[in-house]
């Protein structure tokens, strides 16, 4: 019955979480978004489900989301707040998506540093 059918969708790998096969993917996500954004470097998440990507001074956010995404463009006073080491939890001001947890697959540092820097108001 019903188990068979969840179990052979299973078996056949329909049931898998989407991941982004590469860098390139992932920026094409994000700029499917936002066409004009001039990106520079991306961080892959370690389960490739995610990605941040450096827009100016501003941080792109791409995700997999069954067969879409969820995109971001994030600009200073956008975030509430950015804390962790290896894992970054970032609060955002946005009530659709208020908080995003990643593990890069990179040393997080540099990230941290770049999102921090937009948790202050709008100038």
């Amino acid at each position: 019955g019903i188990a068979g059918l969840v179990l052979m969708v299973h078996l056949m790998g329909w049931t898998g979480r989407p991941a982004f096969a590469s860098e390139a993917e992932a920026r094409a996500a994000f700029l499917a978004d936002y066409p004009d954004a001039e990106t520079g470097g991306v961080a892959l998440s370690a389960d490739r489900r995610a990605a941040l990507l450096a827009v100016g001074e501003d941080v792109g956010f791409a995700e997999r989301f069954g067969q879409g995404r969820v995109t971001r463009l994030f600009r200073r006073g956008d975030l509430a707040a950015v804390a962790g080491e290896g894992r970054l939890r970032i609060e955002t001001r946005d009530f659709t998506l208020p908080v995003i947890e990643i593990e890069l697959a990179e040393e997080a540092g540099p990230w941290r540093a770049r999102l921090s820097a937009l948790t202050g108001d709008e100038a």
